[in-house]
């Protein structure tokens, strides 16, 4: 019981704080959300870029940092371009955020306390899947970049994929297109 302690204060401190964490659809690792000293969350996200199935993380992101601090830092003029965007168009000026809402079904306190503790659980095959149908409908929502973190972790249906995941695009692309029709499938 005392080993598990710390995961059940972290799981309880995240539900406290209206987190709804559910099992990954994305390999995550290892990686999890920790509270620094002064009780702020941390997350580690996963930046995906669906186009070629590319993936980028941030290891260490505050929940009062903007996504647009990081993508500002990732997407600097200094920073060197994608090695697979010949075209160049995932640019700071050119790029969108996305995350997909109702992602995964939200743990329970156990469960989550668990994943924190042993790792995610593994996926119950269709049963953890995004529904493309009903009232929890998966959906692309933009993301607002200004907004921090938590704002952005709170928005309704925001269920977080084991870590936040954001789907990246480049705007006014042929692909960024496809990946928002409604013909395609989700995942």
């Amino acid at each position: 019981m005392g080993q598990r302690a710390p995961a059940k204060k972290l799981a309880s401190e995240l539900l406290r704080r209206h987190y709804q964490v559910g099992r990954p659809q994305l390999s995550v690792g290892d990686h999890q959300p920790y509270l620094d000293n002064l009780g702020v969350v941390h997350w580690p996200l996963l930046l995906v870029y669906p186009e070629t199935m590319q993936m980028d993380a941030v290891e260490d992101a505050s929940e009062q940092d903007t996504l647009g601090d990081h993508l500002d830092v990732m997407f600097s003029p200094e920073a060197p371009p994608l090695e697979w965007d010949r075209d160049h168009e995932y640019t700071r000026v050119n790029i969108e955020a996305y995350y997909l809402s109702h992602a995964a079904e939200a743990l329970s306190l156990g469960e989550l306390a668990e994943a924190l503790h042993s790792g995610w659980p593994k996926s119950k095959d269709e049963e953890a899947m995004p529904s493309p149908y009903g009232k929890h409908a998966a959906k692309w929502v933009r993301v607002a970049e200004e907004q921090s973190l938590q704002e952005i972790l709170h928005e309704p249906g925001h269920v977080i994929p084991g870590v936040p995941v954001f789907f990246i695009v480049a705007s006014g692309s042929r692909y960024r297109d496809s990946f928002l029709s409604e013909d395609r499938p989700i995942l």
